[in-house]
């Protein structure tokens, strides 16, 4: 009985460390934003940094040019240094573009990813 429940709890353990325990959030801006779905949703640390990486997903027959950046918020949900800049991105009909994003601080842990196809909204990389 007691080698039942070490290994039940074992198993247990290891999969709370599995799981990802970040509130993952995506929003959209745009006309043609409505188009654009968030797929593969992820994040891992590498050297305590918070990465988060995914896939952007066109589900129209038409080809969108868009700006995608990620928010990366503390342990309070406050917003971790400024804004990142926005990066610019073409996703082609029925297409998937890969996007990864890393944060500056350590104490990063939740993230949220915008997508705009709107140029006034956005500030592009220079």
């Amino acid at each position: 009985m007691k080698k039942i429940i070490i290994t039940i709890a074992t198993i247990l353990l290891l999969y709370g460390c599995a799981t990802n325990q970040f509130k993952n959030q995506f929003e959209v801006i745009g006309d043609n934003a409505n188009n654009i779905e968030i797929k593969n949703l992820r994040s891992s640390r590498y050297n305590d940094l918070l990465i988060a990486q995914g896939m952007l997903y066109n589900d129209s027959n038409n080809t969108i040019n868009g700006y995608y950046r990620c928010k990366f918020f503390d342990k309070d949900n406050f917003p971790i240094n400024d804004d990142a800049p926005w990066e610019l991105i073409t996703i082609y009909s029925n297409q998937n573009k890969n996007f990864k994003c890393q944060a500056t601080d350590i104490n990063a842990v939740n993230f949220k990813v915008e997508f705009s196809d709107r140029v006034n909204n956005v500030k592009p990389v220079e």
